[in-house]
């Protein structure tokens, strides 16, 4: 089989050749809680609040006197530091500002650092002035004393053994309401109410929630987010530094691992690499095209930035892996090629700034492809729209069929892949088939003027804090209702 056969890569054909004795499963048809309601607008949503707030909202005083240790409810937020960083990051500097102000609970607000790479760690504290909630940063493992002037907590961790732990050992403590942030199982293969996780869970935001758990009450889906430290992506990431799309020199970029879990990948790889030469070729040709002096495309492999491959062992093993794989084929010189070059787009990732050349070439870029991996929802969708770049999202559908990375058992419907892009219409570019899709993609924004595609970028920044506002309202109406 040559390894620049486009349809050898499609998912479901790469699916059955991986669980040859699997059988398709209608998961719909074993969900138990699937007359959740719908989701509350905007309106609603706020109209509860105020009712919770009740005669309290009548004394709230918008002041940078008031510090967190007054407030009228004071929550701790526990994050469990054996899980991905990029969880809190996105909670903690994404959806709660801007109706936060940073307190240290002494007073003195906290000076903001002007220096996006001097910024390396959380503050410990946030007010929510409008609702006179704080919440307090609280590292696990966390001592009695600590916790004693708590009654209400939200767990920021995986959804993991170790994260029942400790919701377990906290309810020993004392009687204490519990809410938990989270992420499931890329499969959407878990719990099924929250009583199954644990029986005290007053609510949750879970990423990959299974089937029929999200129920718009008191469990919603809560985006990806990004991957954080772990994956070379910024704990605190300023929006002001992101550049407008005239300032943008890379016209598109795919920076993702290969693996026989996705398939489709390469598919978008091949493509790609099409286009892109196409269009370099096209150069000189006559267009108003933003982009037609020179055309940049930063296609890169990254398996390597995995600390496994860091090692002597770990080099053989990633190198020589895909050659001798019965369902991964790439040419000895393109495997030896894109090897070297992983190799060194890895040693230079070693500074951990903040400005990584992965950063730097997202927020370089007018459009970032984003590719499904184990799951559809990925990291890189939600690090594009956090840097402005416009992802290029695969709208990935199963079709009954089997799943590349787990076959059967994937059990994640249709309405819970990419959900909160697709209900909120975001300006994100869809793609079914990556080789009849992503053509038009590019001619699209080849042609476009400056204007334009600043329109685009506009739309894509109003959009995203229309998003984050939604869900942190979902978030202070749940705080407000169940942990008060």
């Amino acid at each position: 089989m040559p390894p620049d056969d486009y349809e050898w890569y499609n998912s479901e054909n790469f699916a059955v050749r991986r669980f040859p004795n699997d059988s398709p499963v209608n998961w719909s048809g074993l969900c138990s809680a699937k007359d959740k309601r719908a989701l509350p607008s905007v309106e609603d949503v706020g109209q509860e609040i105020q009712e919770l707030l009740g005669p309290k909202k009548e004394h709230l005083v918008r002041s940078d006197e008031l510090c967190a240790l007054n407030a009228t409810q004071r929550i701790a937020v526990v994050h469990n530091p054996s899980s991905r960083r990029g969880l809190l990051a996105f909670l903690w500097n994404s959806i709660l500002p801007p109706e936060t102000s940073p307190c240290p609970c002494s007073g003195e607000p906290k000076k903001e650092e002007e220096d996006e790479n001097k910024q390396s760690s959380f503050g410990t504290c946030l007010y929510l002035q409008a609702y006179d909630i704080s919440l307090h940063l609280l590292s696990w493992p966390v001592n009695e004393e600590d916790l004693s002037s708590y009654d209400s907590v939200i767990v920021v961790g995986d959804l993991s053994p170790q994260v029942r732990e400790i919701l377990n050992a906290m309810m020993k403590e004392k009687d204490i309401k519990l809410g938990l942030i989270t992420v499931g199982n890329e499969d959407c293969q878990g719990p099924k109410t929250l009583a199954d996780i644990h029986p005290a869970l007053q609510f949750m935001f879970i990423t990959y929630g299974s089937c029929g758990i999200v129920d718009n009450e008191r469990a919603f889906l809560w985006p990806l987010g990004t991957a954080g430290e772990e994956g070379n992506f910024p704990t605190q990431l300023k929006a002001r530094y992101n550049p407008s799309m005239a300032d943008r020199t890379i016209l598109m970029n795919l920076m993702v691992t290969f693996t026989i879990r996705k398939p489709s990948r390469r598919q978008a790889l091949m493509i790609a690499e099409k286009e892109c030469s196409a269009l370099s070729k096209a150069a000189d040709a006559e267009s108003t095209g933003l982009l037609r002096n020179e055309v940049q495309c930063v296609l890169q492999q990254m398996d390597s930035s995995h600390p496994s491959t860091h090692t002597i062992l770990g080099m053989l093993i990633s190198f020589f892996t895909p050659l001798f794989s019965p369902n991964y084929q790439p040419s000895l010189t393109s495997a030896i090629s894109s090897y070297l070059n992983n190799f060194r787009f890895s040693a230079s990732l070693a500074k951990r700034s903040y400005q990584t050349p992965y950063v730097k070439t997202l927020r370089s870029s007018v459009l970032t492809l984003c590719p499904a991996g184990s799951n559809p929802e990925s990291f890189r969708i939600w690090e594009a729209i956090l840097t402005d770049s416009i992802p290029v999202v695969e709208n990935y559908t199963l079709d009954g069929g089997l799943h590349p990375a787990y076959g059967s058992r994937f059990g994640c419907l249709q309405e819970d892949i990419n959900t909160w892009l697709k209900i909120t219409q975001a300006p994100v570019y869809w793609v079914k088939d990556w080789k009849e899709d992503l053509p038009a993609i590019l001619r699209d924004i080849w042609h476009s003027n400056s204007t334009t595609l600043q329109t685009k970028q506009n739309h894509m920044r109003s959009w995203k804090k229309s998003l984050f506002d939604y869900l942190r309202l979902l978030l202070v109406r749940s705080m407000l209702k169940y942990l008060s």
